[in-house]
């Protein structure tokens, strides 16, 4: 097949006789496809772009060519169904982009932004009755009308079928038991749309610039550590301003752990052996909103906590806003975990007892911990509980202050919310691996004196 052959010409065979058959006429379509700044598009690229025209406008093409794109390489296939989405958006079919999606050579399958002429589900529906190869499958709600319950129902086949599958990001609701045949899953994010359900509340974050897997970059001041033969300092460069950004980077997607993923009842345990990053509880700020008081949600928050933990026992980071002080015992069971951060929106007086028995349990496998609403917290505490903690983020307007200062403290990243001189001076004082500090709303870091930094300079508001 021409398309076959032309995929070997994204690289030099200049003395070859397939370029000097088909580059003739690959220049002809060069000439009356310049880009506006007059560069002559790549042959790789001509030949895609005819194949997508071929693909949306000949069915007899279509069918005479479908047996041929079992032998493409996945990323040329790849490419394909990209440049189809980009080029006819909201004009396709099945049938459009059947010989691309039923390909057993496809391992990378991308349509969380595709926007179809018709119901997404009858593709799946399509893909469930061939062997598929997919390492990675993105979808979504976005730009759907139809039928979500059907849709859903095709997916959750489809899956199974997937036994390869190494990432899955979805919008649409599956219930974790769904991926039990998953046995390479590595990475899951379920991100939530409002518009369409509040059931699902599971949701990720954007990457974001820093390094700190606990930063949220409103003001910013970098420090730098600079080393000499007689002496080392930290300098700290200029505050500057960044865009907004939610937690985490690129590696890291695993967002939340709250409401109980639907299907998985309790002292149920859903395997999941190889699965290394895994989303696990949910926000429930959104179900308070809809299904009414918080004395009722805490009345079952507990139960939907261990629910949760029992189906994700190999989960890695993990999101939550604690709502009932009894649920932060299950967390101990996730031996796994290294990333933890917790909101207490709703403090009460048995809050900080139960959140310190867990760091008494698991703080030691913690590499990163942020704490957010917890009243009375005793900085020290950490530092005896969680020695090998890179990063933290706290707020330390609820936090006491220690009467000591503890040396060699391995943390490399901090951020500080609202924190009083003397939460500072011990956090600094206690952290000489420093690498990157944040400050958020800390009014009175000017007056802090800290013999390590040879300049301060104060963050925005």
């Amino acid at each position: 097949m021409f398309v076959q052959l032309i995929y070997t010409c994204r690289y030099s065979i200049v003395g070859s006789l397939l370029f000097r058959v088909v580059g003739s006429l690959a220049f002809k379509m060069a000439e009356r496809d310049k880009t506006p700044s007059g560069e002559v598009p790549s042959l790789y690229v001509i030949c895609v772009l005819r194949t997508c025209q071929l693909l949306k406008e000949s069915r007899d093409w279509r069918e005479w060519a479908e047996s041929s794109f079992a032998f493409m390489p996945s990323s040329m296939l790849e490419d394909l169904l990209a440049s189809m989405l980009t080029i006819f958006p909201g004009q396709l079919g099945v049938a459009h982009v059947r010989p691309i999606v039923l390909s057993p050579k496809l391992h990378r399958l991308d349509l969380f932004h595709a926007r179809f002429a018709v119901e997404l589900g009858y593709l799946f529906q399509c893909m469930f009755y061939r062997r598929l190869n997919l390492r990675s499958i993105s979808v979504s709600l976005q730009h759907q009308s139809f039928d979500c319950n059907f849709r859903y129902r095709m997916l959750k086949l489809m899956l199974e079928r997937c036994r390869l599958l190494e990432d899955l990001h979805s919008s649409i609701h599956i219930d974790v038991d769904v991926l039990r045949n998953c046995e390479n899953l590595r990475c899951l994010r379920l991100h939530y749309d409002a518009t369409y359900s509040f059931i699902n509340a599971f949701k990720y974050c954007p990457p974001t610039w820093t390094s700190c897997p606990l930063a949220v970059p409103e003001g910013v001041l970098r420090v730098q550590r600079k080393q000499s033969r007689r002496h080392s300092e930290i300098r700290v460069a200029g505050a500057q301003e960044v865009p907004q950004a939610h937690l985490r980077g690129n590696a890291r997607v695993v967002r939340s752990l709250g409401r109980t993923t639907t299907g998985c009842k309790e002292g149920q345990v859903s395997q999941l052996p190889a699965a290394q990053v895994l989303l696990g509880v949910t926000e429930i700020e959104r179900y308070a909103r809809h299904h009414g008081a918080l004395s009722k949600l805490r009345a079952s928050y507990t139960k939907r906590i261990k629910a949760a933990v029992s189906c994700c026992p190999l989960v890695e980071e993990l999101v939550m806003e604690v709502y009932q002080s009894d649920s932060i015992q299950f967390l101990s069971q996730l031996s796994h975990l290294t990333f933890l951060s917790v909101h207490f929106p709703h403090p009460d007086q048995d809050d900080l007892p139960a959140f310190l028995s867990l760091l008494s349990k698991m703080g030691s496998q913690l590499k990163h911990l942020s704490v957010s609403g917890l009243k009375g917290l005793p900085t020290d505490f950490l530092w005896h509980t969680c020695p090998q903690l890179e990063s933290l983020r706290l707020d330390a307007e609820s936090a006491t202050a220690p009467s000591g200062v503890v040396r060699d403290f391995r943390v490399r990243h901090l951020t500080v919310i609202r924190g009083e001189p003397a939460i500072l001076e011990f956090l600094l004082s206690s952290c000489p691996h420093l690498r990157e500090l944040f400050l958020i709303k800390c009014e009175s870091f000017e007056t802090v004196s800290c013999t390590q930094f040879s300049e301060v300079i104060r963050c925005p508001s």
